[in-house]
C-alpha cells in the first residue's frame, strides 16, 4: 500500500498499532495527527478495526468537545467531517 502510494504521488502520514476494539487513545491520537498536519482525508487500511478508529476519527477532527461523547450516545457532534476512504 505504502509504495502504491508513493508511485502515485499521495503524501501520507501513518497512524499506526490500532488494536482490535480500538481504544479511544487511538482515537485520540488521530485526531490530534489530523489538526495538527492539517490531512484532508483518512484511509483505512486493515480491517473492521481500523475502519471503526477511522470513522471516529473523521466524526471529531472537527469537534471540538471530547471525541468519547459521540461515541458514548451514537450521535454526531459535528456536520463536518473527514472523508474516509
Amino acid at each position: 500500500m505504502c509504495n502504491a502510494l508513493r508511485d502515485a504521488g499521495i503524501e501520507w502520514v501513518e497512524l499506526s498499532g490500532v488494536s482490535s476494539n480500538p481504544k479511544i487513545e487511538s482515537v485520540y491520537e488521530g485526531i490530534r495527527m489530523c489538526r495538527e498536519q492539517n490531512l484532508g482525508a483518512l484511509l483505512a487500511v486493515g480491517g473492521g478495526s481500523s475502519i471503526d478508529c477511522a470513522k471516529a476519527i473523521a466524526g471529531n477532527v472537527f469537534y471540538d468537545g471530547d471525541a468519547w461523547d459521540a461515541i458514548k450516545t451514537h450521535e454526531p457532534q459535528t456536520d463536518k467531517v473527514l472523508p474516509v476512504f
